[in-house]
């Protein structure tokens, strides 16, 4: 749970920015939009049901301690390349596939070493979240929904 509201106050900043940036292409689809609002469910609001509810309790997988423990260090780095990505983008963010009016292309920070480090950083956290929350569809609707949005939203994006 820090985790997941460690990357809402990692993200929230981006809110002010988006209102600045005037839009001058918009390229999301609705399939896109559902797939964004898929793997916001799978990756937030469905881990939080499964820890306070019984609900997905006969889906329940058991792993060895340290691939929990696997589970926790992966959440540093893909925490600080959320972080680092936030940062180093600036005006140039937005949570769809648009263009604004203040946006430049990004080569500086992480971006000189990582070309989609924001992606990266949630397909670690995808990865992860098996390895903590032993749940068949807990834990692996994360990789399915953020999959899906990742392949349907990157050739837009390069």
């Amino acid at each position: 749970m820090v985790f997941w509201l460690s990357m809402f106050f990692i993200g929230y900043p981006r809110l002010q920015t988006l209102m600045v940036n005037h839009t001058i292409f918009y390229g999301e689809t609705w399939l896109e939009k559902t797939t964004l609002a898929l793997t916001f469910f799978c990756m937030l609001l469905l881990p939080a049901f499964y820890l306070v509810t019984p609900w997905f309790d006969f889906a329940n997988y058991q792993l060895p301690l340290p691939h929990g423990i696997l589970g926790i260090l992966l959440l540093s780095p893909s925490s600080f390349l959320f972080y680092r990505s936030h940062k180093d983008l600036e005006v140039n963010q937005s949570s769809s596939a648009t263009i604004g009016t203040a946006q430049r292309f990004t080569t500086r920070g992480i971006y000189n070493k990582i070309r989609h480090p924001m992606y990266t950083a949630i397909w670690i956290w995808a990865f992860a979240q098996p390895l903590l929350l032993q749940n068949y569809i807990v834990g692996l609707g994360g990789i399915l929904s953020f999959g899906l949005f990742y392949f349907l939203r990157i050739d837009k994006e390069e």
